[in-house]
């Protein structure tokens, strides 16, 4: 009798004390949960001249290349040390491509869809698609 009497004493202090874990509980999850407006900044890999280069792309493009690199190798499975380099080179890539993009519409640099198709399909075939043995 008397502990359900302190517990009704001091009701005011453990509501206190619940909203205050209550609201602990969602502020973290609203933190760490990916659909927040937090987001933005949880989804950046790195940043080249002001954009903003996402988790998704640069994981999309590791892939590609581990994908690319399982074919050439005829093996199914890439080792860590390999991985490490294709993540570096993707990494270096990307910068080159943002560094460069940003270089070529400063000075008006562009390529036309006849000039890429020709390094594909024309009389001037990129030797390094040559080099392919699927091409």
């Amino acid at each position: 009798m008397a502990t359900l009497q302190k517990i009704r004493n001091k009701a005011g202090l453990l509501i206190a004390v619940i909203g205050i874990a209550l609201l602990a509980f969602i502020l973290g999850d609203l933190l760490t949960s990916g659909s927040t407006l937090f987001r933005k900044y949880q989804d950046k890999v790195f940043e080249v001249s002001g954009k903003v280069i996402s988790t998704e792309e640069y994981f999309n493009r590791v892939t590609e290349w581990e994908n690319f690199q399982k074919l050439m190798s005829g093996e199914s499975s890439l080792d860590e040390n390999i991985s490490l380099q294709i993540k570096e080179l993707v990494f270096q890539q990307m910068v080159r491509e943002r560094i460069l993009d940003n270089q070529a519409v400063k000075l008006g640099l562009t390529v036309s869809k006849e000039e890429i198709n020709d390094l594909v399909h024309g009389e001037n075939i990129s030797p390094l698609l040559m080099q392919l043995p699927l091409f």
